[in-house]
């Protein structure tokens, strides 16, 4: 609550105060009008007001004795000296007039001389010590009549001088009293917020304070009384910082103006002190201090983590993972380290199988976002209204079968994270209208809600389809393709790097031999040769599953080519007859039964099957 004074200078002003109070809105406000003047004021308890509305040298003690309260002026202008003099005239006569004025009126006396025609001269007086003074020396030069304040109006009748008082105007009093509201609410408004920011610091669990750039203790919170004062913050105000917090490096913060972290031990345990440069009125730069318990912020760290691991959402693959031994891949990875270290959106261009979510995962994991969700996302898995709930959510009862409460989409619970949107190439033409918008905007809209949701996601996405192409047709939005492949990283297919494929190999068999209990096998030159021949159409994932099926085939402690034969790769050993060039199934004679071609070309009929029908396609992709 603020307490207002509204000082009225004279009692015929009362109603007028009265009625234009009346008329605003002074709720949480304490408004009180009195008539005081000269030495009537001097008992009131002025110190219960935050804002006085005075006039002429009431108003100006009221300011010089008590500045700490916020002082508005009841101006005298110009059309209340006018009318004062004109008063004057028509009672006295046009006689010799000293116009008695608070120093804080400024009028020209020059300028009324000029307009009336009268003989008059201006004095000020700047308390009611000096009003006597001012009179003697206005009946010393021969002065006959005198126009002034309440004061000065009071003493000349007490001493028989004729006098005329100079009223206040309705519209100026009543600008003075909503100028003194506006500023009382505004005082309100500055309690309220302090009060608030008073209690959010004080139910903070960090401690905090701040000094000002002479080092002195300007504020602090209870957390930091009790950890650096007598248990109450106001014993640490005033108080320098380097006796409270010695060796801060204040001083280097606030001149370099860049934060700086610390460990400080307290007999609570040890701390992590942060300096951060806090800038003040008038261009002064302070320091605020932040002293937080080094185990909350591991206990708090490990909450983090462990939610994010049962939402599901985390990132498996670490760079780590990827194995890199020709100069191609280690290409890639070095671009990718680079990519990690930036917020900007990643497109991940390979055929299917070699590899894109890895390197997605591992993009997430080495950056700053790694503590938060990796969200991954099939844009072909789903159709385009599911796809839309998928990823944006819904409100309460926006379409029929929505679950009660609505549901949080897929960009929220990647909030501070990253969002893996695979195989974007396929998705629908619309959503990408409502996916670009969310990507500029940076922020999301619920269906069915008219609320809009702030998220702060990195995004990474992949194909394994010609973006160009469908560009070209019509299928995919230009501006969205440039929106997303801010940077870009092919992921070469593995038939282009045959060198890794002995290194993907081995790692696998190491693996799968691992989890089921067996000795890792060795592989011979022969067979290692075959496979770096193979083409690997699956890329990696063909490759994965290649070595799991072999792990449980295998019973011998040696890969040889007859085990790569076992396992189901019999095209190894045409394609070493043929120089690498895969033999094509012959067409199956209508005069033969399946099972003995099959055994007359030394592979199953499962495999024979796989071949013809492999046959069929590349034939019906040359007719067309």
């Amino acid at each position: 609550m603020v307490n207002v004074l509204l000082v009225v200078p004279y009692q015929g002003l009362q109603k007028t105060f009265e009625d234009c109070v009346a008329s605003l809105d002074t709720r949480d406000l304490n408004i009180d009008i009195q008539h005081l003047y000269g030495s009537r004021f001097f008992g009131k308890d002025i110190e219960k007001y935050q804002i006085v509305a005075a006039r002429g040298i009431t108003g100006r003690t009221i300011r010089t004795q008590h500045p700490q309260v916020s002082f508005v002026e009841i101006t005298v202008s110009s059309d209340d000296i006018i009318n004062a003099l004109d008063e004057c005239v028509r009672l006295y006569g046009r006689k010799r007039i000293a116009l008695v004025l608070a120093e804080s009126t400024m009028c020209s006396a020059s300028s009324i001389r000029r307009l009336s025609g009268l003989d008059l001269q201006m004095f000020y007086v700047y308390s009611e010590e000096d009003v006597d003074g001012v009179i003697r020396e206005v009946i010393k030069q021969g002065f006959e009549c005198v126009v002034g304040g309440l004061t000065v109006c009071g003493r000349c009748r007490e001493l028989g001088i004729p006098c005329v008082f100079i009223h206040t105007g309705k519209e100026a009093a009543e600008r003075t009293i909503r100028t003194a509201v506006e500023t009382a609410k505004g005082i309100n408004r500055e309690q309220l917020q302090s009060q608030l920011l008073r209690t959010l610091l004080d139910h903070h669990h960090d401690a905090v304070l701040a000094c000002d750039g002479q080092g002195s203790i300007v504020a602090a919170n209870a957390q930091a009384g009790r950890l650096l004062g007598d248990g109450e913050s106001q014993s640490l105000i005033g108080r320098p910082i380097d006796h409270v917090l010695p060796d801060s490096q204040w001083r280097k913060v606030a001149a370099d103006g860049v934060s700086l972290d610390t460990m400080r031990q307290f007999p609570t345990g040890m701390t992590v002190l942060q300096c951060s440069p806090l800038p003040l009125a008038g261009g002064e730069a302070g320091v605020l201090f932040n002293i937080q318990n080094a185990e909350m912020i591991r206990d708090t760290d490990s909450k983090i983590q462990k939610q994010v691991r049962q939402s599901g959402f985390t990132a498996r693959y670490t760079f780590e993972d990827i194995i890199a031994g020709t100069p191609e891949m280690k290409q890639r990875l070095a671009y990718a380290y680079k990519y990690a270290r930036t917020d900007a959106a990643v497109l991940i261009l390979g055929e299917t199988g070699t590899g894109k979510e890895m390197f997605a995962q591992s993009i997430h994991n080495a950056s700053d976002r790694a503590n938060y969700p990796f969200v991954p996302v099939n844009c072909a898995a789903l159709p385009e209204q599911l796809l839309e709930s998928e990823l944006f959510g819904y409100s309460e009862g926006s379409f029929s079968g929505a679950q009660k409460g609505g549901k949080v989409g897929l960009f929220e619970l990647a909030h501070k994270g990253t969002i893996f949107l695979d195989e974007i190439g396929e998705m629908p033409l619309d959503l990408q209208a409502k996916l670009l918008r969310v990507l500029q905007e940076k922020n999301i809209r619920r269906i069915g809600d008219n609320k809009i949701i702030p998220v702060d996601v990195r995004v990474i996405s992949a194909t394994n389809v010609s973006i160009h192409d469908k560009i070209m047709k019509g299928t995919f939005r230009r501006d969205l393709y440039y929106r997303i492949n801010l940077l870009e990283l092919r992921l070469p297919p593995l038939r282009d790097r045959p060198g890794d494929v002995e290194l993907i190999f081995r790692r696998m068999m190491e693996r799968f031999s691992w989890e089921a209990g067996r000795p890792v096998p060795t592989i011979t030159p022969e067979a290692a040769e075959l496979m770096r021949r193979y083409p690997w159409y699956g890329n990696v994932r063909e490759l994965r599953n290649f070595c799991e099926r072999l792990t449980i085939l295998n019973e011998e402690p040696v890969i040889t080519p007859a085990q790569l034969k076992m396992a189901g790769l019999f095209e190894l050993e045409a394609e070493s007859c043929m120089g690498g060039e895969l033999l094509q199934p012959p067409a199956v004679p209508a005069r033969k039964r399946k099972e003995d071609l099959a055994r007359e070309m030394g592979i199953s009929r499962t495999t024979l099957w796989r071949r013809s029908k492999r046959q069929e396609r590349e034939k019906q992709n040359e007719t067309k």
